[in-house]
C-alpha cells in the first residue's frame, strides 16, 4: 500500500476470500472489513500477518521493488515512444526509484558519456540476468 501498487479495497477483498477459504485469524477478519481502518492501520496488521507467517518484509519488499523496477525499465525500453520521450520517462523513473547505483549511468548528467537508452538496455539486462539465476537455485 506504502508504494500504491494495491489498495485498501484490494486487501479487504483478499481478506475476505481468505475467510470465504476457511481461514480463520482475527487479523484476517479485521481486514475483510478494513473499511473502517486507515490506510497505518491497514499496514501494520498486514505487518503482523506477515510476522506471524514468518515473511521477512524487508527481503520481500526490497525483491519485489527490484522485480517492478525491471517490468518499468523494461515496458519504457520496448516501448514506442521517440528517444527523447524515453529519456524523459528514464530521469524520471530514475528519480522514482530512488537513485539506484545502477543506474546512474542513466542519468543524463552522469558523467561517462554513456547514452541514456543504451544504459538502460544494460540495466535491463543486468536485473532480467539476476532475476534468472534467482529462479535457477
Amino acid at each position: 500500500m506504502n508504494n500504491g501498487w494495491i489498495n485498501k479495497d484490494a486487501v479487504s477483498e483478499h481478506a475476505f476470500r481468505l475467510l470465504s477459504a476457511g481461514q480463520q485469524d482475527s487479523d484476517i477478519s479485521v481486514l475483510a472489513g478494513s473499511d473502517a481502518l486507515s490506510d497505518d492501520e491497514v499496514v501494520v496488521l498486514l505487518a503482523t500477518l506477515c510476522k506471524k507467517e514468518g515473511i521477512d518484509l524487508q527481503e520481500k519488499r526490497s525483491h519485489a521493488l527490484e522485480k517492478w523496477r525491471l517490468a518499468m525499465l523494461s515496458e519504457l525500453q520496448h516501448s514506442s515512444l521517440a528517444d527523447e520521450d524515453k529519456i524523459e520517462r528514464l530521469q524520471e523513473l530514475y528519480a522514482e526509484f530512488g537513485y539506484p547505483d545502477d543506474m546512474a549511468s542513466c542519468s543524463i548528467y552522469a558523467q561517462n558519456d554513456v547514452d541514456p537508452i543504451d544504459a538502460l538496455h544494460q540495466v535491463v539486462a543486468a536485473l532480467e540476468q539476476r532475476f534468472a539465476s534467482d529462479s535457477g537455485r
